[in-house]
């Protein structure tokens, strides 16, 4: 990440308003101006976001494995 970026824009939004735009799928943060951004994610929390999935969700994703074990208690 840019932290030069990132710092000017805190100074920015200390001084007026700032509006960011965050494209998780192009992991890409742009400003009202245009300047651009790139940020790192783990696929595994990005898959998550883009998801709407919470922990809850994902257990649910093996639901027919615990229903199984549970048959098999």
């Amino acid at each position: 990440m840019d932290k030069t970026q990132v710092d000017a824009w805190l100074v920015q939004a200390e001084q007026t308003e700032l509006v960011l735009k965050v494209d998780l799928e192009e992991q890409k943060i742009t400003d009202q101006s245009g300047k651009e951004i790139s940020f790192e994610i783990p696929s595994y929390h990005k898959k998550k976001l883009l998801n709407g999935w919470d922990d809850i969700a994902l257990t649910l994703h093996h639901e027919g494995k615990i229903s199984a074990f549970e048959n098999n208690r």
